[in-house]
């Protein structure tokens, strides 16, 4: 595993230096999959189980079980994704009870660098489609354009019910795109999550334009400590992050989105010593024009088989 892990360190750090280094390797028993490529090389795979009850709010948006998978094929490219995924299935028909991962609310994922292309034929093969990218921003801000009409200021509690309806009309767009479920306690999970945003942080930022609330950013800070969602997806040190950009259907295209991001990126780059990210759907066809001009480039894809039980 050690030789795999270096071989995929190198190849890493050739695609893209701003990858973070390969994590230390994991115990022998870790990786849940152990395959074999024709020529004998050994390829492994961890698996983690994520569940999303009701009560989280990671359910807006990902399936309620969720099968992680950490593939390590050092330098052996599609052929070593092939193997792994053959492992994987072989796994999941083992450990898995069928009905679970015939459940429609089940998914397999995984995240790989964005610019590693070679993978990706495998993983069409195995019923994979890339649904979402994790983009950085790490290079000198560009100045803020003037947007007439157009104001942006820090949210307090007293603006919630506008926060919460630009958010809720967000995700029900982006679930039409990615072809996710509408949670029945969605509008609670947002107020509850807006609320803390509010108190706690005091970085959700909020557009007007004629005196009505046109857009909204849910903003924050991250580092990547032990445990961290972004641990081992960036470089360590402290970041920012937009977690939700929405804007009024009517209001799109007049540069409301815009106003926000720069305004997030003024407020945001004051604290966040490595840069700014965010995810955005990849089938979204707003956000995959919006954010390259706002200097975002994807790092990490997240690859998706839904159910469990389509993983080929």
């Amino acid at each position: 595993m050690e030789r795999l892990a270096d071989a995929q360190a190198r190849l890493r750090a050739e695609l893209d230096p701003a990858l973070p280094a390969l994590p230390a390797l994991p115990a022998p028993a870790d990786p849940a999959v152990m395959a074999r490529l024709p020529e004998g090389t050994a390829v492994h795979c961890g698996v983690y189980r994520a569940v999303y009850d009701a009560d989280a709010m990671q359910s807006l948006w990902q399936p309620r079980l969720v099968w992680e998978a950490t593939p390590l094929l050092g330098d052996t490219g599609e052929a070593g994704m092939d193997a792994v995924l053959d492992g994987l299935r072989r796994w999941l028909d083992t450990e898995v009870p069928a009905e679970e991962s015939r459940d429609q609310d089940t998914a397999v994922e995984l995240y790989w660098p964005s610019r590693d292309v070679d993978v990706a034929p495998a993983l069409f093969r195995h019923g994979f489609v890339p649904l979402s990218t994790l983009a950085v921003r790490t290079g000198t801000p560009a100045p803020a354009a003037a947007r007439d009409g157009v104001s942006v200021r820090r949210a307090t509690l007293s603006d919630l019910n506008e926060l919460v309806a630009l958010q809720a009309e967000e995700l029900s767009y982006s679930l039409r795109v990615v072809g996710g479920t509408m949670r029945a306690n969605a509008t609670e999970l947002i107020t509850t999550s807006l609320r803390r945003s509010v108190y706690f942080s005091g970085r959700v930022l909020l557009a007007e334009s004629g005196g009505l609330a046109v857009g909204v950013a849910d903003c924050g800070i991250a580092r990547t400590a032990p445990g961290t969602m972004i641990e081992r997806r960036l470089p360590s040190g402290q970041w920012g992050y937009v977690g939700t950009l929405s804007v009024l259907r009517s209001a799109r295209g007049t540069g409301v989105g815009g106003a926000l991001v720069d305004a997030a990126h003024e407020m945001l780059d004051a604290e966040a010593e490595r840069g700014t990210f965010l995810f955005y759907d990849l089938a979204n066809p707003l956000s995959t024009v919006f954010w390259p001009r706002k200097g975002y480039r994807p790092l990490w894809t997240k690859w998706v088989c839904k159910p469990a039980a389509r993983l080929r």
